[in-house]
């Protein structure tokens, strides 16, 4: 079992990005063709899990939100999520019309496509919560899926 995981640059998810043990990781710009582009290796890659991380910005500022649906023209859609919540986590279904729904939206639409046999999570991060309780909460999620992560070097 594989998993990649993408980050947006320069926010709280890309900071949580290179602490999470994970061998495979991409940051991605807040533009179409960045997220184009990082389609387009993911489905090269085709790994069994994609990760994508997203900063958050509003109300519910005490838990990393597991988003449910992407949206397109106003209806929302289903994402074959994976992961389960737990302590400061929960599902969520208000991923907005930012660039996180935009690369959630290409993502899936390959998967429908059979272009990645993937199983894909987004996860958004309030832009004030602790740094290390999230890599600890998203690295014990991915531990009861038994996703097997690289041992950590202390």
């Amino acid at each position: 079992m594989n998993i990649i995981a993408f980050a947006f640059r320069g926010n709280i998810s890309s900071k949580i990005l290179k602490k999470l043990n994970i061998k495979k990781k991409y940051v991605v710009s807040s533009n179409k063709k960045a997220i184009n582009n990082l389609v387009r290796k993911l489905i090269e890659e085709n790994p069994s899990y994609i990760l994508g991380l997203g900063m958050y910005n509003r109300v519910d500022k005490d838990k990393l939100r597991i988003e449910t649906h992407y949206s397109k023209d106003r209806n929302k859609f289903p994402i074959n999520y994976f992961l389960t919540p737990s302590k400061s986590t929960k599902f969520a279904n208000g991923i907005g019309n930012s660039y996180c729904n935009f690369i959630s939206l290409q993502i899936m639409k390959a998967i429908k496509n059979k272009q990645l046999n993937s199983k894909y999570a987004f996860i958004h991060i309030p832009k004030t919560f602790q740094i290390n309780e999230a890599v600890s909460e998203i690295e014990s999620m991915l531990a009861t899926l038994g996703v097997k992560l690289p041992n950590k070097v202390y």
